[in-house]
């Protein structure tokens, strides 16, 4: 149905960027959703408010779009029209595509405007290229670390004068985009908590088939045997392939460092294609677009989790990965599954604020990821059109609600009398950030289950 494209997406920060679009819109100032900031993509948020429901999922929908419509134009350059459309194609169908092409997130549109600095710089336009390499910036703050493969490109297809006039200028632009952050909040944009090393077995999951499931992990593996690899081998050191080399290197790097979410594979899935469509003699070029058309509509894998996952008794059979259980559901895809995921999360926000309303004694409960949840779950119950509760402040009658508490909140909590409740494994996260196990130590789980 159409409301399952205006939930927002199954991502705590998708929520996090409705609350303060939501915030902004109505203090008609700048606010921050998660650090660095991401002011392009908060300031289009802002402006769309009033039409959220549909423009926020709708957005994410047409940067899509453009960027499909860019990879064929891109790729027409580099291989025959046949092939180009196949690579089109098949980056549409990646799982992680489809998973973040209905989200209220930033990926797809921050690599719309990555696509258009290349299709630009390959024009030998370094200024428009420079102009959507600062959007791309101004959407992640990451996508600045393109500018390099970018002015390698200009400086073999134009001229150094032209590769360092885009540089300066992307430079700039970027700094004048992040100016209303920086003015807001000054250097603090930059603070952000340690997060620990995800485990290996997590990071790869996410690399494989959280960004390309089954089918097209399949399909990736057999193309290989089809390489043209003198070909590749010759190529790939030729002096015009460096720009691909280093952005596809910069990208898998980048994630290598910081491997959060599939997501910020994006970039590099998105290469990876055109490097493997490009040297693939035609039989596996095939083989790769039919492999993403089945894997598009069945195989689909999440978490396997009843409270922020895939329902186990949705789950066809679900596959034991380190302390966890992936769901694979046998006729649903990828992106299907992810809308399955995203409903799971919403009745269980809704689950979570009918305990609250429940609680008849004064009571800190720490919520962790599901504080975005439960504040736009506020906001809808009030049709958006009244202010939410201040989350600093009591809901109701000495009963109050935080993301997560530092060792001075528990402590006060206490003093006041207050019970501690803590939703499933905010405690355990709760002492990742503040390096305390308070939250374990005095507090009760909130039982959601029993709902």
């Amino acid at each position: 149905s159409l409301w399952q494209f205006t939930n927002y997406g199954n991502e705590e920060d998708a929520y996090t960027a409705v609350m303060t679009a939501y915030e902004s819109h109505s203090s008609n100032t700048y606010v921050l959703s998660r650090f660095p900031g991401h002011p392009v993509y908060e300031y289009l948020l802002r402006w769309l408010y009033p039409v959220n429901r549909i423009g926020y999922s709708l957005l994410s929908i047409i940067a899509t779009y453009v960027s499909f419509l860019l990879v064929i134009r891109i790729a027409k350059r580099h291989m025959g029209e046949t092939k180009a459309h196949w690579v089109g194609i098949t980056f549409l169908l990646t799982p992680i595509v489809g998973i973040m092409a209905w989200q209220t997130m930033e990926y797809m549109l921050t690599l719309a405007f990555l696509l258009a600095a290349w299709n630009s710089a390959e024009q030998k336009n370094w200024m428009i290229a420079a102009v959507f390499t600062a959007l791309a910036t101004g959407c992640r703050l990451p996508s600045l670390m393109y500018g390099l493969p970018l002015f390698i490109l200009l400086w073999q297809n134009s001229s150094l004068s032209k590769a360092l006039f885009f540089g300066g200028l992307s430079f700039i632009l970027s700094c004048v985009l992040y100016f209303p952050v920086y003015r807001e909040y000054g250097w603090d944009f930059f603070t952000t908590y340690d997060l620990p090393y995800p485990p290996i077995a997590k990071v790869v999951y996410k690399a494989t088939l959280g960004t390309y499931g089954i089918f097209q992990l399949i399909a990736i593996v057999w193309a290989k045997a089809g390489l043209k690899w003198n070909t590749f081998l010759i190529n790939v050191f030729k002096q015009n392939s460096l720009p691909v080399a280093v952005a596809f290197l910069m990208s898998l790097g980048s994630y290598i460092f910081l491997p959060e979410k599939s997501a910020f594979l994006i970039p590099f899935a998105t290469l990876g294609w055109f490097i493997l469509f490009q040297y693939s003699n035609q039989r596996f070029s095939k083989a790769i677009v039919v492999m993403s058309v089945l894997g598009a509509f069945t195989l689909g894998t999440d978490l396997s989790d009843d409270l922020r996952g895939i329902p186990s008794d949705q789950a066809s059979f679900t596959i034991p990965a380190g302390n966890q259980d992936i769901a694979v559901m046998l006729f649903k895809g990828p992106a299907h599954a992810s809308i399955i995921k995203a409903e799971n999360k919403i009745n269980t926000t809704k689950k979570i604020v009918r305990k609250l309303d429940e609680l008849n004694q004064p009571a800190l409960v720490i919520t962790g990821w599901w504080y975005p949840f439960i504040q736009v779950e506020e906001l809808r119950l009030k049709n958006f059109t009244h202010i939410v509760p201040d989350p600093s402040e009591p809901r109701r009658a000495d009963v109050e609600y935080v993301y997560y508490a530092n060792e001075i909140d528990i402590q006060r909590a206490i003093s006041e009398g207050k019970s501690i409740f803590f939703t499933p494994e905010s405690e355990i996260y709760n002492e990742q950030r503040y390096g305390h196990n308070l939250v374990a130590k005095y507090g009760t789980p909130l039982e959601i289950l029993t709902e």
